[in-house]
């Protein structure tokens, strides 16, 4: 069958080390199949060769958010996706998916804790004090257990700007 066939591909390019073509046949496998979960199955494993072996983090995060449009709760595509954004650098794409998830998020403790990692990022990398205590504040909202964290961090915003935050 082509499950086969293909894992037997995939078992001579590892010994190979052709790790690209390893990752490629991954996403073409991902892209060929019906079934969500394999789907989502492949697009990790082309995920992780495109990251430890073949060094192309680019390529390894497109399989991560082709993975959160066929399955937008995948907690490892979205963590590894928040965790690239946040390596990088990359604070408006790192909040697009936070707040893309706090959306979708129907679980309220879950929802609160994305709401509060919200709030840490305009605080700490964009500087956005209004911002950060506006999502502070929903944290708490949504989640009670987390008042210490989001009244730690509104108190954080008003001593570092205690005029008028932004």
């Amino acid at each position: 069958d082509q499950a086969t066939a293909a894992r037997k591909q995939c078992d001579a390019l590892r010994r190979d080390g052709r790790w690209a073509d390893m990752a490629r046949l991954l996403e073409l496998r991902g892209d060929m199949v019906d079934d969500v979960v394999e789907a989502v199955h492949c697009y990790l494993a082309a995920a992780d060769v495109w990251e430890r072996d073949a060094a192309d983090l680019g390529r390894a995060m497109e399989c991560l958010q082709r993975i959160l449009r066929l399955e937008p709760d995948n907690a490892v595509a979205a963590e590894g996706l928040r965790e690239f954004f946040r390596e990088q650098g990359r604070y408006k794409d790192l909040l697009d998916l936070l707040q893309s998830q706090v959306d979708e998020e129907e679980a309220p403790h879950r929802r609160g804790e994305l709401c509060l990692e919200v709030g840490q990022v305009y605080e700490s990398h964009l500087f956005r004090g209004r911002e950060a205590v506006r999502w502070y504040l929903r944290a708490y909202h949504d989640n009670p257990f987390l008042k210490d964290g989001a009244l730690a961090g509104v108190q954080r915003v008003f001593e570092s700007s205690p005029q008028d935050p932004q």
